[in-house]
This record gives structure tokens, C-alpha cells and sequence, in this order.
């Protein structure tokens, strides 16, 4: 149902308004709204606006501090994104006042100077694992050629880089050194797995400019080492560095990531509460943006649930004794008033199907718990099994144990699958089939009694347009519509005629109904044009139409059936073969069964939905959508408690 709202009025001195935000906050039940300024800003709009500039100051510092807070917790959330989730604390709340303080002392001593050399040591080390790791075959190899060369102080070791299509100038590289620097120089080389060839040249120093222009003149590059390693190292010290460096950096990495484990532990718990209390703050700061002050007072203005109204009240004439709490009696404009669902816990999941759609208007018929009603029978007529619905009810049950935690979304979406699959099951009883095999027991055969099965959920189809029908009438006695709900009564009393005479006519009712059955068509053809026009005849056309169409709910059914049995049917005629034929059949029937399982849960829901969205809610609820979401003014995470 849609909860009643009273609209409320807070009078106060601005000597306590911060504390006045914060209690009305951690209630969080007033959904705020603009106080008009006009008349504050004729009498003392220089006060207007000198208010204005210590919160602008305000929002600067605390803007700054979120920042830096949320900055260190990202670090954290690298290391175990555990530490730095919201949670309920021990021992009552803190003051944002003194975890800023917390922030300033030891946070700042403890995270901000180690932390921060921690975090850029550890970038440059990965860093330099990366190149490292990159240069890997490239320090494999160089070791090797190493080991064939001469050394010595005389010595210098020229690298390079060559591709495969350059062996004729690596030829004459080499038969010129033998050739002119003959006891030298030597040259030896090794192919890279990239189609390379890494070659090394060991040299007098007074011959490595020359040769080194050579190997340029002949398109062969020399060999860039990375550029964290110092300029001045010799090749054979560079390539030990680097294996070096993928040897110990990672446990180095592996001591950093101790570290700041540790510090994570220690404060991360402080700095979350600290994240959670500036972002709270902030939300205080926006909110005094729609306040009214005079000189001494502020004027307060929102809506707050009727059912609540008595709490709010003693709550804040408690706390702030000659605090002026007013509310105001009369008629608003629906547009104006929030909307807010209260429904038991086992009808709230079902909200999720109207998330997608506009807000009912206020006062007007909360659909939700029809959705309750019909959406799991209709999934039961589509999937009726008992096979199917075990499994989705194992699916849905195992989701719900595994990831419940991650948000309402997800414990809502598994309470649908759990529904569904137990009327499914349910349904699968009366039909009496398991994974499309019959059951021994009296049953409804859906392919056997064809017909009923039409005319049951042709039926079924009716009794829910009806509803929509007179739940349009309903929404339009409340909202004082006369037109609206003359329309939806003419178009129920021109079905109920319809539907006389044509049992008359077919012979399902007595005879003796023709005649109620015209005269209800006739008298309700006046109002139904006074109510929508002409076009509320074409609009008695589509109800009809809307009637017909639950007649997909059998069409679907039966298709699950017919699939089931062929699954069952390639299974038995496997296994009367041979026993290859009994695994390929019973494979085959696996598959087809969960094909046949997967299109159950995709139909199932799909049209089930649809038949509410187009079929149902166009009698009553598309007209009424457009209302305004109630968002009370309330904390941002409910980590804290009342001490």
C-alpha cells in the first residue's frame, strides 16, 4: 500500500541548527522541501546572504577532507577490500569532530607519510618488475652470449637488435670485423622468439663508435635497456640488474603489501567512520540550501510518513524543548505529495517489477501486491513442473545463501525465483508431471485436456482485467474523477454483458441471460461514451483483446510440455538400443531438458510480466504513474547507533 504523508512545518533558533540537521538526519524520516525565501530575503536579505559564506567554507574543508579520506581507503581496498567496507560499530558512535581529529593527529603521523612512501615505493617497484619481466628472454640470452665473449677493462660490450630479414648485413657485420679488427672484436648472436636476433659485439672502446655507426649505416638498432636502470651501467651489470630485480622485488612487493596491511587494520575502521561522517555532513550542508531563516530562527518545511508523524514529533520536542512543530491540514496537489510503499515483507520483492516504471501517484492504488498474487501463478502455468521447480528452487535458494550480502536487488530478484519455483512445483503437482515424465497419481494433463487449459487461463485473464477494471473505478472514486471511473464501470458492466450473451449463446449459461446480457451492453454504452468518448468503445475492444491474450499462458505451457517429452522420449529410445545409444540419448535429453528449463524461466518471466504491464496496469495504473519518489532526509550509511 501507498503510505499517508502529513505535511510538516519545523520552527527553531539558528543557534542549534547544526545539531537540529544531524537529530532530524539520523531519524531520517522528513523528506525535505524549498522554503520560499522571498519573504526572509525582503526583511534581512544581507543576513541571507552573510549565512551563506562560513558554509561555503565549510563544504570547502569538508570536501577536502573526503577526499583525502576516501583517497587512503582506495589504497586499502587494494590490499583486502574488507577492511573498508561499511559496518556496524561497537560501542557507539564518534563525533565527526573527533575522527577530523583522528585525521589530523595520528591518521595524518601514521598513513599520510608512511602510507604515501609505502604506496610510491610499491608503484616504482611494480614498475620495475614489469620492464624487468619484459626483458626476461632478452636477459636469458644476453647471459649467454656474455659467456662466450672476452672481458676485461679493455673491453666494451656493444648490443643490438636485428630482424630475421637482415642475415646478409649481420654476415658482412661480422666479416668486416674479422676482416679489419681482427683479435678485436668478436661478434656472436642468438635468435628471440619474436623473429628476432640479439646479437652482442665485444670491442676495444676505441673501436665501438665506429662500429656502432656501422651497425646504423646497416639498419641494425642497438639494444635500449630500461630507463630505470642508471645510464652509466655497463651492459653486463645492467643485464645482472635486471635479473636481480626480478629475483628480489617480489619479496620486497610482499613486505609493502605487510605494511599496509597492518596500517589498513589499524585505521581503516576510523577512516571509513570518517568517510561515512563527512559524506553525512555534506548532506547536511545541501540540506540547509532549502532552508528559511528569518534573523534568530530557521523554518524548516518537508513531508513525513502519517504513521511516523507521532514519533518525529516527541523525538525532536524532546531534544529541543520550544522547538514549533506544525503540520498542515488540507488538500494538496497529488504531484506534490512523495510516494512511499509499505508492504509486508513478503510482497516488498515484488516492488522490483515497478522500479522500472513511473511512481503511482499519491493516493492512488499500490499495485505491488497484485503482483504478489498473480505473477508466480502465471510462471506455475507456464513451467508447472516438479523437476523444474526443484531446480530453480536449489538455484534460487543457493543464490540467495551466496549473495544475499550484495544488495536488497539481489535478496529481492532470489525471493521471486524462490516463489515462482514453489508454485511451479505446486502446479507440477495438479499436472502431475517431473521433468515431463506423468506421475501416478489423478491429474490435470495439459496435453491431454487442451481446451480446459485454454479456457482456464483465458479465464484466469479475465478475473485479472476485471481487477484492473475495478481498481480503475477505485482510483477514480478517490481522486475524484468522475469521467475516469464512469468509463472503467460502463467498460466492466459491457464485459459482464458480453460475457452473458455469448454463454447464453454457446450454451455455457442458461438461455434466460441473453436478455440481462443486451440490456447490460445497451445501458452501459451511454455512460461508457460520456465517461471516454467514442474512443471508449475501440478502448472496450482492446479489454476484449486483453482477455484473448492470456491465452499465452497455455500456448507457452504447452510447449514446455511437448520439450520435456522429447527430451524423455530421445532418452528412452537410447536406452532400448544399446548403451552407447543410452549415454548419447541420455546426453542428448540433458541438454534438451536444460534448454528446455532455460526457455521455461526466460518465458515464464517475460510474459508473466508482460501480461501486468500491458494487459493489467493499463486498466488502472499507467494513468495514476508520475508520482514523486519519497527520499527522507536521513544518513548515508546506518553504521552508527544511538549511544
Amino acid at each position: 500500500m501507498i503510505r499517508k504523508m502529513k505535511r510538516v512545518y519545523l520552527l527553531y533558533t539558528q543557534d542549534r541548527q547544526d545539531e537540529l540537521v544531524e537529530r532530524i538526519q539520523r531519524l531520517g524520516l522528513l523528506h525535505l522541501e524549498q522554503v520560499p525565501l522571498e519573504a526572509a530575503e525582503e526583511e534581512q536579505g544581507k543576513e541571507a546572504a552573510l549565512h551563506a559564506k562560513p558554509l561555503e567554507k565549510d563544504r570547502r574543508q569538508i570536501e577536502s577532507s573526503l577526499i583525502q579520506a576516501r583517497g587512503i581507503c582506495d589504497l586499502f581496498a587494494e590490499v583486502d577490500p574488507k577492511l573498508v567496507q561499511p559496518r556496524r560499530q561497537e560501542g557507539g558512535p564518534k563525533r565527526l569532530s573527533e575522527l577530523h581529529k583522528a585525521l589530523r593527529t595520528q591518521l595524518k603521523e601514521m598513513i599520510e607519510t608512511r602510507l604515501k612512501a609505502l604506496v610510491s615505493e610499491r608503484r616504482a617497484l611494480r614498475d620495475q618488475l614489469t620492464t624487468s619481466e619484459q626483458f626476461t628472454e632478452i636477459t636469458q640470452v644476453s647471459e649467454s652470449l656474455i659467456a662466450q665473449l672476452p672481458r676485461g677493462a679493455e673491453y666494451r660490450l656493444l648490443p643490438a637488435i636485428a630482424d630475421e630479414d637482415q642475415v646478409v648485413a649481420l654476415r658482412q657485420v661480422d666479416e668486416l670485423l674479422q676482416r679489419h679488427l681482427e683479435g678485436k672484436a668478436k661478434l656472436v648472436q642468438a635468435p628471440l622468439s619474436d623473429k628476432r636476433i640479439a646479437l652482442l659485439i665485444s670491442l676495444r672502446s676505441e673501436y665501438a663508435s665506429m662500429v656502432g655507426e656501422y651497425l646504423q649505416a646497416k639498419g641494425i638498432r642497438s639494444l635500449a635497456l630500461p630507463t630505470h636502470l642508471p645510464p652509466e651501467l655497463e651492459f653486463a651489470a645492467a643485464i645482472a640488474e635486471l635479473k636481480r630485480q626480478r629475483e628480489t622485488i617480489p619479496g620486497r612487493l610482499q613486505e609493502i603489501e605487510a605494511q599496509v596491511h597492518q596500517l589498513a587494520q589499524a585505521h581503516a575502521t576510523d577512516l571509513v567512520r570518517l568517510t561515512e561522517a563527512l559524506d553525512n555532513r555534506l548532506a547536511q550542508l545541501d540540506a540547509t540550501g532549502q532552508f528559511g531563516y528569518t534573523e534568530y530562527t530557521l523554518l524548516i518545511s518537508g513531508w513525513v510518513p502519517q504513521d511516523e508523524w507521532p514519533h518525529f514529533k516527541h523525538e525532536l520536542s524532546h531534544q529541543f524543548p520550544g522547538i514549533i512543530l506544525k503540520e498542515e491540514r488540507g488538500a494538496f496537489p497529488r504531484e506534490e505529495v512523495p510516494v512511499a510503499f509499505q508492504n509486508p515483507p513478503w510482497v516488498r520483492p515484488y516492488e522490483l517489477f515497478l522500479s522500472i516504471l513511473p511512481l503511482p501517484k499519491y493516493n492512488s492504488v499500490d499495485p505491488t501486491p497484485f503482483f504478489t498474487l498473480f505473477f508466480p501463478v502465471f510462471f506455475g502455468i507456464i513451467l508447472g513442473d516438479i523437476g523444474y521447480g526443484s531446480v530453480m528452487l536449489a538455484l534460487g535458494l543457493w543464490a540467495r545463501r551466496h549473495f544475499a550480502h550484495r544488495g536488497a536487488i539481489v535478496r529481492d530478484a532470489t525471493t521471486l525465483v524462490i516463489h515462482a519455483a514453489a508454485v511451479s512445483m505446486v502446479l507440477g503437482v495438479v499436472f502431475g508431471e517431473f521433468f515431463g515424465l506423468p506421475l501416478p497419481w489423478p491429474h490435470f494433463s495439459r496435453l491431454a485436456s487442451f481446451m480446459p487449459y485454454l479456457l482456464f487461463s483465458v479465464a484466469l485473464g479475465a478475473v485479472q482485467v476485471v481487477l484492473g477494471l475495478i481498481l480503475g473505478v477505485i482510483n477514480g472514486l478517490r481522486n475524484r474523477h468522475p469521467k475516469h471511473y464512469v468509463a472503467q464501470a460502463s467498460t466492466l458492466l459491457m464485459l459482464v454483458g458480453l460475457s452473458l450473451l455469448l454463454g447464453a449463446l454457446m450454451g455455457v449459461l442458461p438461455p434466460q441471460l441473453r436478455t440481462p446480457g443486451v440490456a447490460l451492453l445497451i445501458v452501459a454504452l451511454g455512460p461508457l461514451i460520456w465517461g471516454g468518448g467514442f474512443m471508449g468503445i475501440f478502448e472496450f475492444q482492446s479489454v476484449i483483446v486483453s482477455v484473448i491474450s492470456y491465452a499465452r499462458l497455455m500456448g507457452f505451457g504447452l510447449a514446455s510440455v511437448v520439450l520435456a517429452e522429447l527430451a524423455d522420449g530421445i532418452a528412452g529410445s537410447g536406452i532400448k538400443a544399446n548403451w552407447i545409444m543410452a549415454i548419447l540419448g541420455i546426453l542428448a535429453a540433458i541438454l534438451v531438458h536444460s534448454l528446455n528449463f532455460g526457455l521455461g524461466l526466460f518465458e515464464g518471466t517475460i510474459q508473466s510480466a508482460r501480461l501486468h504491464y500491458v494487459e493489467f496496469f493499463q486498466r488502472f495504473f499507467l494513468e495514476e504513474s508520475g508520482g514523486k519518489a519519497y527520499r527522507p532526509f536521513r544518513e548515508r550509511s546506518f553504521t552508527y547507533e544511538e549511544s
